[in-house]
């Protein structure tokens, strides 16, 4: 009976154990396993879309609280490929990644699709899925957290009706998250939604080109950007700004 009882009691714990690991590969939805007792030091890279200037990344930098801390790495014209290879792309990413892994927790945005989509590219839906992954594993190697972005909306219209040009590579960066256990965040359904509720006239203040930010438009898509990640993992509540009234006009569908 002793024997038995001891076969139980190691089986428990086998179990406990076990289910401890599963939990903490497939659900990604919070920050906590990562060290969210060090504040965040959000890293982000991706194209233009994130780039100073032509993108969201300085704009919501701007909305990080002390004593957290951030930086952008994004980078005009790069894929989920060349971005890799790129010295200020990836390369200085994961070196600020290990830089900051001992003092912070590092949250490395990614978000790629707008070049990647380009014929010339070579990149198909599916490979860039791949990518997406490789990103993150190399971001998780270095010692911080990835979370995927999917593709900022483009402000595009044929007639009154909003063309969703990057609905494949929103599906694509889900599925490599959902696939790696990775958090992510859809920055292309809210965009998309935002840019529809207010319509082509209004959307033009927001875009130089139909793809790159006005500042104008990297305040508010940065806005939509933190609302998204305070929604989700509330874990960052006291390290990103709120703005009430920004917040509430976007989710009513009217100009900032």
């Amino acid at each position: 009976m002793r024997i038995v009882t001891n076969f139980q009691v190691l089986i428990a714990l086998l179990y406990l154990c076990l289910s401890t690991v599963v939990a903490s590969i497939i659900v990604p939805n919070n920050f906590k396993a990562s060290g969210l007792a060090k504040p965040p030091a959000f890293l982000l890279g991706g194209d233009s879309t994130t780039q100073s200037k032509t993108g969201w990344g300085d704009a919501f930098l701007t909305l990080i609280q002390k004593p957290a801390t951030g930086q952008n790495f994004g980078r005009g014209g790069r894929t989920s490929v060349n971005y890799r290879t790129d010295e200020g792309g990836l390369p200085k990413l994961l070196a600020a990644v290990r830089r900051d892994a001992g003092q912070y927790s590092v949250i490395a945005t990614l978000q790629f699709g707008h070049n990647d989509q380009n014929k010339g590219s070579g990149i198909t839906p599916a490979s860039f899925q791949t990518n997406m992954m490789g990103l993150a594993a190399d971001i998780k190697k270095a010692g911080g957290t990835p979370l995927l972005v999917t593709p900022l909306s483009r402000t595009r219209f044929q007639g009154n009706k909003f063309r969703d040009t990057l609905a494949e590579w929103r599906t694509a960066t889900i599925a490599a998250a959902k696939a790696g256990s990775y958090a992510y965040i859809d920055l292309n359904e809210a965009s998309s939604n935002y840019v529809k509720a207010i319509g082509e006239a209004a959307s033009k203040q927001y875009s130089s080109d139909t793809t790159h930010l006005t500042s104008k438009g990297g305040q508010v898509m940065a806005r939509i950007v933190a609302d998204l990640i305070l929604e989700k993992y509330s874990e960052f509540k006291q390290y990103l700004k709120e703005d009430a009234a920004m917040t509430s006009a976007i989710k009513s569908g009217q100009p900032v």
